[in-house]
């Protein structure tokens, strides 16, 4: 695709920067000694442009004698009359590869500022080593926009920022001090896995926040460092997980680099970096793991657990599986598994709101006893944060 005006309409204002850069300078290389940066940097931009507007529709001399840029072919069709082929239709769909590139790209474009900023939060006294605080946020689905006119409920990105950190500053003031902590965002922690506002897999539109990706990124990223800021004042290590989910499968790794380099000067703070869609991890004679709940099955995760975790599946006498996805709460066990679903604060688009969807809203803190699993529980509600600002620990007046 040439380098034109028209691409600045799906630039960021950077971007379009550069794009004005190479048109009046003539080339990639000029521009990037106009602006002082290196030339791989200014092709990478100018990649990501194309890519974007590709999947928007414009990628003139590519969807008449080809594949689009970021995109594959996928199912093509033709129609055949009596003289030969009449019509072609093509499918093409975005590259996975191609879209954890952009999304690698931006996540080091936006936040290489910001890497090792964050704040050294004294440790706190007399933390219970024979504890572990468990922080559960089930779908926050940043970038999420919806509206009662429209048909769901009226919703934004500053929302889910609003009840992220209001839930966080409730959960921390009604824990106990340990030595370690584990925040997990269970999946679908941005409503859309990257700028084109469909979901990764069918490619249904969604209803998104009018500030788009970048915004609900960056806002995603932030709650989530301030939650393990709040989370480091009662704990002495803090472990962060940010599952993917089906909606933000590429997305949540990108948010999850984010947080590390912000975190990237702490001690006290793990950004655990993965792929994989079943974690878990060991505490004592817990076994505790993590799903988002689009892949694996509940009635499948006993087996596929006890397989992956064999070399201490028989040190565990207590078991426990967190899943999102479905937003409302369900139990089961399977040989002394305990599978639950969580529910999300997150309010509801028009899409769930048509299917007739009404779950409660709210979220959660666990403690674990190292030898004797669940001690204690607390849930906070959505109903309960409305109108809390952040940062007032103890409102409901339990310490």
């Amino acid at each position: 695709m040439p380098i034109s005006e028209e691409l600045k309409q799906y630039a960021t204002p950077r971007q379009a920067e550069i794009i004005d850069a190479v048109l009046s300078q003539g080339g990639s290389r000029k521009a990037a000694l106009h602006l002082n940066v290196n030339v791989r940097y200014v092709d990478r931009v100018l990649q990501i442009v194309r890519t974007r507007a590709a999947r928007e529709g414009h990628a003139p001399g590519h969807f008449d004698s080809g594949v689009a840029p970021g995109f594959r072919m996928g199912k093509v069709t033709i129609q055949r009359g009596p003289e030969g082929v009449e019509r072609v239709w093509e499918r093409q769909h975005p590259e996975q590869g191609r879209i954890r590139a952009e999304l690698e790209a931006f996540t080091n474009f936006v936040c290489d500022d910001v890497r090792g900023m964050s704040p050294l939060v004294d440790k706190p006294d007399h933390a219970a080593s024979d504890l572990l605080a468990t922080y559960w946020f089930g779908d926050p689905h940043f970038g999420l926009g919806s509206s009662v006119e429209d048909g769901g409920e009226d919703t934004s990105i500053d929302d889910a920022d609003r009840l992220t950190r209001a839930g966080i500053d409730e959960m921390v003031s009604r824990m106990p001090r340990t030595e370690k902590a584990i925040l997990r965002f269970i999946g679908d922690n941005t409503h859309a896995n990257d700028g084109s506002a469909l979901t990764p897999q069918n490619r249904n539109m969604l209803d998104v926040d009018g500030r788009g990706f970048g915004a609900a990124f960056l806002s995603c990223s932030r709650a989530i460092a301030y939650a393990a800021t709040r989370a480091l004042e009662r704990h002495e290590q803090v472990e962060l997980w940010i599952l993917p989910g089906n909606h933000d499968p590429d997305a949540a790794f990108a948010v999850a680099v984010a947080v590390s380099m912000f975190f990237d000067n702490h001690p006290r703070v793990t950004v655990r970096l993965s792929r994989d869609y079943l974690w878990w991890t060991t505490f004592g004679k817990n076994l505790i793991a993590a799903h988002h709940g689009d892949k694996i099955k509940s009635q499948d995760i006993h087996g596929v657990l006890s397989n992956d975790c064999r070399e201490v599946w028989h040190l565990c006498e207590f078991r426990y599986v967190w899943m999102g996805h479905i937003h409302h709460d369900t139990v089961q066990e399977y040989q002394s598994t305990r599978i639950e679903s969580l529910r999300t604060l997150a309010k509801s688009d028009k899409w769930h709101r048509g299917k007739g969807y009404r779950s409660m809203r709210d979220t959660r803190a666990i403690v674990y006893h190292v030898d004797g699993g669940e001690a204690v529980r607390f849930t906070v509600s959505a109903a309960i944060l409305n109108g809390f600002e952040t940062k007032g620990a103890g409102r409901l007046g339990l310490r």
